[in-house]
C-alpha cells in the first residue's frame, strides 16, 4: 500500500485486498477507529498508526505528528470508504482519491 499525503488531500494507491484489510482491521475505540499500516520506502520499513474519527461537523481533516497520522472524517465519508472497499474488491482495480472530492 502506498499513501501519498499532501497539504489538503490524501491519495490512496491501494490493491483491492489492502483497502478491505484496512477497513476490516479498524478497531473501534469510543468515537474513533484505530489501525496501523506498514509502509516500505527505500528499503526501510515504517509503521503508520492512524485514527479515523467520525465528525459531527461533516468536515474532513487530517494531521501528522510524531509518526501518528490522524484522519478525521464524517459519517458519510466513512460510508464511502466502506463502499470503495466493496467496489475495489469486486472490480479488482486500485484507485486514487482526494478527500476534498468526497
Amino acid at each position: 500500500m502506498n499513501l501519498e499525503i499532501r497539504r489538503d488531500s490524501m491519495y490512496w494507491h491501494v490493491k483491492r485486498n489492502d483497502l478491505k484489510e484496512i477497513i476490516s482491521s479498524l478497531q473501534r475505540e469510543g468515537n474513533y477507529w484505530e489501525g496501523q499500516v506498514f509502509l516500505t520506502k527505500r528499503k526501510k520499513e515504517y509503521k503508520l498508526s492512524f485514527r479515523v474519527f467520525l465528525n459531527s461537523n461533516d468536515e474532513d481533516e487530517f494531521d501528522i505528528a510524531d509518526g501518528q497520522f490522524t484522519l478525521s472524517i464524517s459519517d458519510d465519508t466513512f460510508s464511502l470508504l466502506e463502499e470503495y472497499s466493496v467496489i475495489v474488491g469486486k472490480y479488482c482495480t486500485p484507485f486514487s482519491h482526494e478527500l476534498n472530492d468526497l
